[in-house]
């Protein structure tokens, strides 16, 4: 699916990405040729269409998004009581044709870590619980199994729509000493950097 095609329809989802993230989704799930995709937080579905797209039209072999989320939303999503949003990401995913591109992990994100071998993951999209410990916790178990020079993605970071958790934890890994990661870029709110080959 061509991601003029695929932005038609997930414009039509809730969520909160803008679709020039979304066109950066798509085109990273497309190119990734490092390991396993797999998203941090899943919400509706919208940020899943574009990787799913992506993967879709990947030519190395990666053709699945593992979509990790327990559907209960974060805190700010239940201030009027508990929610499931797992219908509707099912629905969502449906109507973009693209359920056979989605393997959903009815599950928190630190117990699905333990699924992945070390060095099998090359798209990370962490986009899970917003709180600092929540972020922290989702990048520290996810690490060991992103393959050297596999993208990690962090949501939410800003300067647009950034939020403190996700964008502490983004500051701690750019002054971390001897640094991690490299190639740092960004769009809107997301910031898009790849493992280092040796840490």
């Amino acid at each position: 699916m061509m991601f003029d095609e695929v932005d038609a329809i997930a414009r039509t989802f809730e969520g909160a990405l803008r679709v020039a993230e979304g066109k950066a989704l798509y085109h990273l799930a497309r190119t990734n040729d490092k390991g396993f995709v797999v998203e941090i937080g899943s919400w509706k579905g919208k940020s899943t269409t574009y990787l799913a797209a992506g993967v879709q039209e990947n030519k190395h072999g990666y053709t699945c998004v593992n979509a990790v989320d327990h559907f209960h939303g974060s805190p700010e999503h239940q201030k009027n009581g508990p929610v499931f949003t797992l219908p509707d990401f099912k629905a969502n995913i449906s109507t973009a044709g693209l359920s056979e591109e989605v393997d959903i992990l009815v599950m928190n994100s630190v117990d699905a870590s333990q699924i992945f071998d070390a060095n099998e993951i090359g798209l990370l999209f962490i986009d899970g619980d917003h709180k600092y410990e929540s972020v922290r916790s989702d990048l520290d178990a996810w690490w060991p199994k992103v393959a050297p020079n596999g993208v990690i993605v962090l949501h939410d970071v800003g300067p647009v729509g950034g939020l403190p958790g996700p964008k502490r934890v983004l500051i701690e890994e750019l002054t971390r000493q001897p640094t991690r990661v490299k190639d740092i870029t960004f769009v809107d709110g997301m910031s898009i950097m790849k493992k280092k080959d040796k840490e």
